[in-house]
């Protein structure tokens, strides 16, 4: 009968922790770096104007 066994190796819980928390902390002091412009959107946006289908251009000094 063959018995599947894991070789899991142990894992250094308090180096982990710290390496997880300067990485975030690089990762934080980038996103400071970066202009709110470029910022992914974290939260929905809603607008009462439906999307256009067409490929038409399409401005709002035009309206």
């Amino acid at each position: 009968m063959n018995q599947l066994t894991l070789n899991i190796p142990q894992i250094d819980e308090e180096a982990t922790k710290l390496k997880a928390e300067k990485l975030l902390d690089q990762y934080r002091l980038y996103l400071l770096q970066v202009p709110d412009d470029f910022l992914p959107k974290v939260t929905p946006t809603y607008s009462i104007v439906p999307p256009s289908i067409t490929n038409e251009f399409h401005s709002s000094t035009e309206d």
